[in-house]
C-alpha cells in the first residue's frame, strides 16, 4: 500500500474556507489539479502575517537507568527557536478592453487568462521550494541573493553531510538531485499567513490607462495576483537529498540507469535515515531527466525497486511504496556538490 499523504490541509482546502463568494474559485480549480507540493504538501498556518516562529528539534531525550533509592536526573528534548519569513509572490495581468469586445464570452476569456497566469506562479513556487533557476536563468529560493525571497531546500541542504545529503558521484554542471520529503506538522510544512485572507489574493483593478511603446494611450482591464507562502522544517532529518546524478548513458555509472542498483540502494539508505524509518506521508521528488532514467530501469526488466501503483486515485510510479513525483522545476542544471 503506497504512503497515503494527508490531503486535509492542502492549499485548495484552506482557501475554500474563505471563498464562499466565489471570488477565488477559478484559482482553487487550478490548485485542485495535479501540481507537485500543492496536491500532497502539508500546509500549516503561521502565527504571524509575514513570519512564523516555532521550535525545531535539535536533540532527543533518552532517559537514564537508575537503581532503587537513587534519584532520576532531569533530561529534556533540546530544541531551538527558529523564525521563518513568508515570501510574497506577485504578478499583474492586463487585457486590452477591445479584446473583450470581440470575445464571444468575455468572462470565460478573462478566467482562462487568470488561470494561465496563476499556473506561472505555481512554477515560480516550485523553483523557490527547490532553490532552482527558471528557464530564463533567474535564481529562486536563495535569500542571500535576493532578500525578498526565502531559502528553499537547495539553499538549506547544499553540502555533503552525515545522512541528509549524499552523492551518486557525478561531476560537472549538468547534474540532478532526488529529494525525499516527509510531510507533517512535526516534519516539513508549507506556511500560509495567520490572516488566511492574505494567503492568495486576486484583485480586480478594473480599467486602467495603459501606454504602448509609442506612448499612445489605451485602456486595459487589470488583475493583480498576490501569494504569501513559507517553508517550515520542524525536524531537519525529514529532508534527504541524493545529489550529483548524471544524465542518462549506458557508460555513465553515476546516472540512475547506468549505475546498476547503486542509486536505488543509496535511496534505501536515505529512506531508512528518516526519523524512525517512518515512510508515512513521505514523497520522492525527481526531475524529468531522472524520471526518464527510472522508467528505463523499469523497462529494462532488471529493476527491483520501482513499480507502478494506484496513488491519489491514479497510477503513479512508486519506490518501495513511496510515491515518486515528477517536478519540472528540477532541471539538470546543478553543479557538483561537495
Amino acid at each position: 500500500m503506497p504512503s497515503d499523504l494527508n490531503k486535509t490541509y492542502t492549499l485548495a482546502e484552506i482557501l475554500k474556507q474563505r471563498a464562499k463568494d466565489g471570488s477565488t474559485m477559478p484559482l482553487i480549480d487550478v490548485l485542485s489539479g495535479r501540481y507537485p507540493l500543492l496536491e500532497e504538501g502539508y500546509w500549516t498556518q503561521a502565527n504571524g502575517d509575514t513570519i512564523h516562529e516555532f521550535s525545531q528539534i535539535a536533540t532527543e531525550s533518552y532517559g537514564a537507568a537508575v537503581r532503587l533509592n537513587e534519584g532520576t536526573p532531569a533530561t529534556a528534548v533540546v530544541t531551538k527557536t527558529v523564525q521563518e519569513e513568508l515570501m510574497l509572490l506577485e504578478d499583474r495581468m492586463w487585457i486590452d478592453t477591445r479584446q473583450f469586445e470581440i470575445s464571444p464570452n468575455a468572462v470565460q476569456f478573462r478566467i482562462q487568462k487568470e488561470q494561465q497566469h496563476f499556473k506561472g506562479l505555481i512554477k515560480s513556487f516550485h523553483y523557490t521550494f527547490f532553490s532552482k533557476k527558471d528557464p530564463t536563468g533567474k535564481q529562486w529560493g536563495i535569500k542571500s541573493l535576493d532578500m525578498s525571497q526565502i531559502d528553499g531546500l537547495g539553499a538549506r541542504y547544499n553540502k555533503l553531510a552525515d545522512d541528509s545529503v549524499v552523492s551518486l558521484g557525478g561531476s560537472g554542471s549538468k547534474l540532478n538531485s532526488i529529494w525525499i520529503v516527509k510531510w507533517g506538522l512535526d516534519a516539513v510544512s508549507l506556511l500560509y499567513p495567520r490572516n488566511v485572507g492574505k494567503t492568495l489574493r486576486i484583485q480586480d483593478l478594473m480599467i486602467q490607462p495603459m501606454h504602448d511603446s509609442n506612448g499612445n494611450r489605451f485602456e486595459a482591464v487589470m488583475t493583480k495576483f498576490s501569494w504569501y507562502f513559507g517553508l517550515m522544517i520542524a525536524d531537519p532529518r525529514c529532508v534527504k537529498r541524493l545529489c550529483n546524478i548524471s544524465n542518462s548513458g549506458a557508460s555513465v555509472t553515476t546516472s540512475f540507469d547506468g549505475s546498476g542498483t547503486k542509486g536505488e540502494e543509496m535511496l534505501i539508505d536515505l529512506v531508512e535515515a528518516l526519523p524512525g524509518g517512518d515512510t508515512s506521508n513521505v514523497a520522492i521528488y525527481v526531475g524529468p531527466k531522472v524520471m526518464a532514467q527510472i522508467r528505463k530501469r523499469i523497462n529494462s526488466k532488471s529493476n527491483l525497486y520501482f513499480a507502478p501503483a494506484n496513488v491519489w486515485g491514479r497510477e503513479m510510479i512508486t519506490f518501495q511504496d513511496i510515491p515518486v513525483v515528477r517536478v519540472d522545476a528540477l532541471r539538470d542544471d546543478e553543479t557538483a556538490i561537495a
